[in-house]
């Protein structure tokens, strides 16, 4: 039987962590890309209302009438929450530990270091805003032009809507980003101009939209 010796773990269980820890890492990994995705797609799809209400309410009717938002809703909820958990095992929750990891990253300047804040800044947002968004759509079906211009406008949501927006397409942005470089997928330099182009195009495209929806 292996055993610990002198305050180290055995080589079985220290094994058995790194696999664990590397299927994390993989699910996380997995569900945020996914995420990133979808989210895009979500703005590409609420950007109809650019060519007018018709168009959005045509799309949104299909969507609706081949079950595609009926049964592709809660499978977003459970994959919004599973990445929030599975990304909240390495934020530091305690403030002096925060303190100590912002010190450092000031003193070393790293720029990737800066990105690992910033995918934590914005996740916290997006955490609280996100579900409040997914509560508010997901309890007022159908989806419908005149009923989202009036949540931007009437009910003054666009204050609401500016900071998910923003922080949304910078965690989805930084966040390709990372994996991209962390598992070696992409050379880092192009990923470098790919981020700011993707960060660029969604939220022009984004805020477009949404002075679209406060005009309707």
């Amino acid at each position: 039987m292996e055993r610990a010796v002198s305050g180290i773990a055995a080589p079985g269980a220290a094994v058995a962590a790194g696999r664990r820890e590397t299927l994390l890492e993989l699910l996380q990994v997995g569900s945020g890309v996914a995420l990133v995705f979808f989210m895009w797609s979500h703005v590409v799809l609420v950007s109809s209302v650019l060519l007018g209400g018709g168009a959005m309410d045509a799309l949104a009717k299909f969507l609706e009438d081949t079950r595609l938002a009926y049964l592709g809703a809660p499978f977003i909820v459970l994959l919004f929450f599973l990445h929030a958990i599975l990304a909240a095992r390495k934020i530091p929750f305690r403030l002096d530990e925060r303190l100590r990891g912002i010190e450092r990253t000031r003193a070393f300047g790293h720029r990737d270091t800066i990105t690992w804040w910033v995918q934590v800044a914005t996740g916290m947002t997006i955490l609280v805003l996100g579900a409040t968004h997914l509560w508010v759509i997901l309890t007022d079906f159908p989806i419908q032009a005149a009923k989202s211009g009036l949540r931007v406008y009437g009910h003054y949501y666009v204050w609401f809507y500016v900071p998910l927006l923003l922080g949304v397409e910078l965690h989805a942005s930084v966040g390709l980003y990372r994996a991209m470089i962390k598992w070696g997928w992409a050379p880092r330099g192009l990923m470098r101009r790919a981020e700011l182009l993707m960060t660029l195009f969604f939220l022009t495209l984004g805020s477009v939209t949404l002075a679209a929806l406060w005009k309707l």
